[in-house]
């Protein structure tokens, strides 16, 4: 599963069932294991604008998502946060 959350910066999420990825534009990734996630969520901030928080056991990432990604967005967030060991 994959989403794309803004036209204007390429970052890239993917999710394989166990593995949480997140591609950015500057070339770097972010792998992340569900068993270190202990949530996600989005937040509606400003018009047009979403913020992605993905909660980890030590920290925390915030990611800018544009509305008009929600529809590849929320399906990959449903995936993820059902994989979240409880």
């Amino acid at each position: 599963m994959q989403a794309k959350l803004s036209e204007a910066s390429p970052v890239i999420l993917t999710f394989d069932g166990q593995v949480l990825e997140c591609f950015f534009d500057e070339g770097g990734s972010k792998r992340i294991h569900v068993s270190h996630i202990r949530s996600i969520r989005l937040e509606p901030q400003k018009p047009g604008k979403s913020l992605l928080t993905i909660q980890l056991k030590r920290d925390q990432m915030l990611l800018w998502v544009d509305d008009a990604n929600l529809p590849s967005v929320t399906p990959l967030m449903s995936e993820v946060d059902k994989a979240i060991p409880r």
